[in-house]
């Protein structure tokens, strides 16, 4: 049984992005095809994980935001030199996967946010409405995430984007999008 929650986190096993969002007390879940984070989601009692493909769902209980993640492995720019060898069933898999989150959201008529790396969104959905790099957001989670990776997010359903919060430091790495 799918469970009521607030806050839906689409393609999502570290639970990461439902931290503040579970921590203010709202209930939440997460959605992916792998085990969720378990040391996260013991501290984290007001967050489900349900492990299986977002393709698999009709509807989500409850929702008044979604985030989605969808995996970057056939969509991302930094793997364009392996996309003729993966054929064109990846992309259609990958991209359907995109379509089932904005589908879900748009059942539950909760806003959405949709991040991917730069890459085949842009060209076979639309633009995105913002590109930032992790580093950007770093000081929100913390210097994990005090990196260069240029990034997109989408938005629907009234979403907006978040507002910037950047480290201090400058000690930047590159990470690849894939």
């Amino acid at each position: 049984m799918i469970p009521r929650a607030q806050v839906w986190s689409l393609c999502d096993r570290s639970l990461r992005a439902l931290e503040p969002w579970a921590e203010a007390g709202f209930t939440c879940a997460a959605v992916d095809t792998l085990p969720g984070d378990f040391a996260a989601l013991a501290r984290l009692p007001n967050v489900t994980h349900i492990q299986t493909d977002v393709r698999t769902l009709r509807d989500l209980p409850g929702a008044l935001i979604v985030f989605g993640w969808p995996p970057c492995t056939h969509l991302a720019g930094s793997g364009a030199r392996h996309w003729a060898g993966k054929g064109p069933e990846a992309l259609r898999d990958a991209l359907s996967i995109v379509e089932a989150v904005r589908a879900l959201a748009a059942r539950a008529g909760a806003p959405l946010l949709i991040e991917n790396p730069v890459g085949r969104l842009s060209t076979h959905w639309r633009q995105p409405d913002g590109i930032f790099h992790p580093y950007q957001f770093a000081g929100f989670s913390g210097p994990e995430d005090n990196y260069t990776k240029k990034t997109c997010l989408w938005a629907e359903g009234g979403a907006k984007l978040p507002a910037l919060a950047p480290r201090h430091e400058r000690e930047r790495e590159y990470r690849l999008g894939y």
